[in-house]
């Protein structure tokens, strides 16, 4: 077997393997991240720039039904025995969601600007619902 071969198939097992820990959590039921929207990091905190209001497959997207909203400012997650996580990084914000009950409970913990004055809201996570079959394919492209 050549170098270039052995190079080619370690690589291919590499990309198998993460898109496969992907594909065990979407069975599982974890919402992919774009489910909430799309974020942009600003002054240190994680802003939410977009809420699509449906997923590819016209359900509600989690990040809607939830009530996010564009300019809302991600500081937390709450756990359903009600620890809080708060958010650091993208890695914590991965890490939360994994940890969500399919049943819900929990929240995410947004700072909402209201007027002049910036307001904590708890926005609590509803019961998973799997993605279909139109959302997966996205996913997984």
């Amino acid at each position: 077997m050549t170098k270039r071969l052995a190079v080619l198939i370690v690589l291919a097992a590499c990309v198998l393997l993460y898109r496969g820990a992907d594909f065990l959590q979407s069975l599982a039921g974890v919402p992919s991240a774009a489910s909430f929207g799309k974020v942009d990091l600003r002054g240190g905190r994680m802003i939410v720039t977009v809420v699509p209001p449906v997923d590819l497959d016209g359900r509600p997207s989690f990040g809607a039904a939830m009530g996010l909203k564009v300019d809302d400012a991600v500081v937390a997650f709450e756990r359903a025995d009600g620890t809080r996580i708060p958010v650091t990084g993208l890695n914590s914000v991965g890490d939360a969601m994994r940890t969500l009950p399919r049943q819900g409970g929990g929240a995410m913990i947004v700072l909402r600007r209201d007027g002049n004055v910036e307001r904590e809201a708890r926005l609590p996570f509803l019961a998973g619902s799997r993605s279909g079959p139109i959302t997966i394919a996205r996913v997984w492209r």
